[in-house]
């Protein structure tokens, strides 16, 4: 229901693409996310993170 949502309020098409690879993530990507995610300013950031993975 979330990526429903979020997909609705920001007319991303891709969001479930974006939510399978975050949940395919290892610790420590995941790690490395959490410390990104503080410079991230878009979703293009996010986008721009996973595909470097």
């Amino acid at each position: 229901m979330k990526v429903r949502t979020t997909h609705l309020v920001y007319g991303w098409k891709n969001v479930s693409g974006a939510v399978s690879r975050l949940a395919s993530l290892s610790l420590s990507e995941l790690e490395d996310l959490s410390e990104a995610l503080l410079d991230f300013t878009s979703w293009a950031d996010l986008q721009d993170w996973l595909e470097r993975r």
